[in-house]
């Protein structure tokens, strides 16, 4: 795996995937061209405070969020697969709250529900769902 061991492959591969130019991510990144090129063409091993400027360059262009210096070093692979990672589990937590929402708010009384002791539902027969107080 040569991703992470080659920090300006890294910039490089994340500027292309963003399909910006040297000189945008530079301007975002309020750094040079010139910089941008020797960190991607490794002719100049980069400083902590011009890969801050490069990861703030790809937030500051704002379509993928937060990039941080870690993210430079991991790749745009692991970036990419961190991000599906974190939006499964948001979108699972949206699902689960909207099920939890439905389940529990009676459009009909406006009252939120309780489950009674056997919690049935409601339509069961039983009157397991009663409202709250």
């Amino acid at each position: 795996m040569t991703e992470g061991l080659d920090i300006g492959a890294n910039v490089r591969g994340f500027r292309l995937k963003a399909g910006l130019s040297q000189a945008e991510l530079a301007e975002y990144g309020r750094t040079t061209q010139e910089t941008v090129s020797a960190v991607e063409t490794s002719r100049q091993s980069p400083r902590p405070s011009t890969l801050r400027k490069i990861a703030r360059g790809f937030s500051a262009w704002g379509e993928w969020g937060e990039v941080s210096v870690r993210d430079l070093y991991d790749g745009p692979d692991a970036f990419f697969e961190r991000k599906e990672a974190a939006g499964k589990v948001e979108a699972s937590q949206d699902e689960e709250i909207s099920l939890t929402t439905l389940r529990e708010f009676d459009v009909f009384s406006g009252r939120f529900l309780q489950a009674g002791p056997e919690g049935c539902l409601p339509g069961s027969g039983a009157s397991g769902l009663q409202a709250r107080r």
